[in-house]
């Protein structure tokens, strides 16, 4: 396990198991995790606290992981890296202004490292 850092990882999903396998693979490499159920709690969440690094379903009940980021970006003004993972492989050929990553697609150990490198690099 690597050292921990002060750099916060939010991660919000609806679906339970996937926030707690990839909430361990993210400590892993020393990062701190927080996780929410629902777009609101994680919009309150980033309202009172510092955050590094979002990680955000797409399809979620009341809004989507898309509204959620733009919520984010251009109401709360923050500017603040994320990235979209979903179930639905044809989503990443979506023209988006984020990267979006299908579950099933993608190696949860490596992307918890490509995260850590994007942040040791801010």
């Amino acid at each position: 396990m690597e050292e921990k850092t002060d750099k916060r990882v939010l991660i919000v999903d609806d679906d339970t198991e996937f926030i707690k396998e990839f909430s361990q693979k993210i400590e892993t490499q020393g990062l701190q995790v927080h996780s929410a159920i629902t777009p609101k709690e994680a919009l309150d969440y980033i309202a009172q606290n510092e955050v590094d690094f979002i990680i955000l379903d797409f399809v979620m009940p009341e809004m989507d992981g898309y509204s959620v980021y733009h919520i984010i970006n251009n109401d709360m003004r923050k500017n603040i890296p994320t990235i979209i993972l979903t179930n639905f492989p044809n989503a990443k050929d979506m023209p988006q202004d984020l990267e979006i990553y299908v579950k099933s697609e993608t190696n949860l150990n490596k992307l918890a490292a490509e995260i850590k490198m994007k942040l040791s690099s801010k």
